[in-house]
C-alpha cells in the first residue's frame, strides 16, 4: 500500500505541475478558453486563470508536504474541473481543452474519463494512507518512479492517445 500512495502522490503532483506551468506558460490562451467556457463573466477570466493556476500549484504543494490532505485535495479539485466539463458538454460548447496550456481536443468525453482515472488514483491514494506502514526501499522507490513517470506521460498526452485508439466519427 505505501507505494500505492507513493504513486499517487507522485503522479497527481506531477499532473498538476505540468499543467500550471502549461497554464502559466500561455495565460492567454487559458483565459480565453475559460471565456468561452461562459462560467464566469468575461472581465474577471484573466483573474480566474491565475486562481487555477494557484490551486493546482497549491494542490502540488500540499501533496509533497501531506498525504492525505493532499490526495483528498487533489480530489475535490479534479471534481470541480469535472463538473466544469460536464456543465460545457451538457451546454454544447466547443472550446478546446487547455488542460495543459495547450491547444487540445474540444472538451469532451474523454475528458471525464481522464479525470475520473485521476480522481480514483487520489481516492485510492487517500485510502491506501489510512492502511500503509512500513519503509520504503530502494527497488520499491525505483519501481514507483518508473510507474509514475509511464503515468503521467499517458495523462499528459491523453488527448493525442484517445486520437489514436478511437475511430474518428
Amino acid at each position: 500500500m505505501i507505494y500505492l500512495v507513493l504513486v499517487s502522490r507522485m503522479l497527481l503532483t506531477a499532473v498538476f505541475v505540468l499543467s500550471a506551468l502549461g497554464k502559466v506558460r500561455n495565460l492567454d490562451a487559458f483565459a480565453e478558453a475559460l471565456a468561452q467556457l461562459k462560467e464566469v463573466p468575461k472581465r474577471l477570466t484573466g483573474k480566474v486563470a491565475l486562481l487555477v493556476v494557484a490551486a493546482e500549484i497549491t494542490v502540488a504543494l500540499l501533496l509533497v508536504v501531506t498525504s492525505q490532505a493532499g490526495l483528498i485535495s487533489a480530489a475535490v479539485l479534479l471534481l470541480a474541473f469535472t463538473t466544469v466539463i460536464m456543465r460545457a458538454i451538457s451546454r454544447r460548447r466547443r472550446v478546446s481543452c487547455n488542460c495543459f496550456g495547450k491547444q487540445g481536443a474540444s472538451i469532451g468525453e474523454r475528458h471525464l474519463v481522464r479525470n475520473a482515472l485521476l480522481v480514483l488514483i487520489a481516492l485510492l491514494g487517500a485510502v491506501g494512507e489510512m492502511f500503509s506502514s512500513g519503509s520504503f526501499d530502494l527497488p520499491g522507490i525505483a519501481m514507483a518512479g518508473t510507474v509514475t513517470a509511464a503515468l503521467t506521460i499517458l495523462i499528459y498526452f491523453w488527448d493525442e492517445l484517445v486520437d489514436l485508439v478511437v475511430p474518428l466519427r
